[in-house]
């Protein structure tokens, strides 16, 4: 999934979404498979990693649209609902 989700500069989805909704979409791309802290890390924009536990805690907690299962990260169905009433996954 890195050439989708990767941290590319110039893909619209790294370079417009804020730190939340990129996580959102990260993890909706991940699907069943999740996504480790670690994983998440390398992936978002620089500027996002010093408050990523942060906006974790806050998708998770506030928002219902993540849950943390052991070491991974999974996007909730609350989530996949926030992806497609966002529309995060359009190009445009």
């Amino acid at each position: 999934h890195e050439e989708v989700i990767g941290n590319n500069e110039s893909s619209n989805t790294s370079t417009y979404l804020q730190a939340s909704s990129f996580c959102l979409v990260l993890l909706h791309h991940r699907g069943e498979q999740g996504a480790t802290y670690s994983e998440l890390e390398s992936w978002v924009r620089p500027s996002m990693r010093a408050n990523l536990r942060r906006t974790l805690h806050r998708l998770e907690n506030d928002k219902d649209f993540v849950h943390p299962n052991g070491e991974h990260y999974f996007i909730t169905r609350l989530g996949e609902r926030e992806v497609d009433s966002k529309d995060l996954l359009s190009s445009d």
